[in-house]
């Protein structure tokens, strides 16, 4: 498999899902971040082929006031046509 970056599903507090997006915008500046409706409140995308900078950046979102859970789902360059 050959990474190319992660998408962050990000489930927030009531009533904090744009502090946790304002937060991660001014910090993970390679990532672009939306929200979303449906079952996550935020959507992160990084691209980055290390996997050590998805995990910091995993572990960064994490511990972001007002962020429940964090699903982390890895975009692999093989499935590209």
């Amino acid at each position: 498999m050959g990474i190319e970056g992660a998408y962050f599903f990000i489930e927030t507090r009531v009533g904090e899902t744009r502090g946790v997006l304002r937060k991660i915008k001014e910090t993970v500046r390679e990532a672009e971040s939306s929200m979303i409706t449906g079952p996550y409140d935020v959507v992160t995308i990084v691209r980055c082929k290390e996997l050590d900078k998805i995990g910091s950046t995993e572990t960064f979102i994490k511990a972001v006031p007002g962020v429940i859970r964090v699903v982390a789902c890895l975009i692999d360059t093989k499935t590209k046509k």
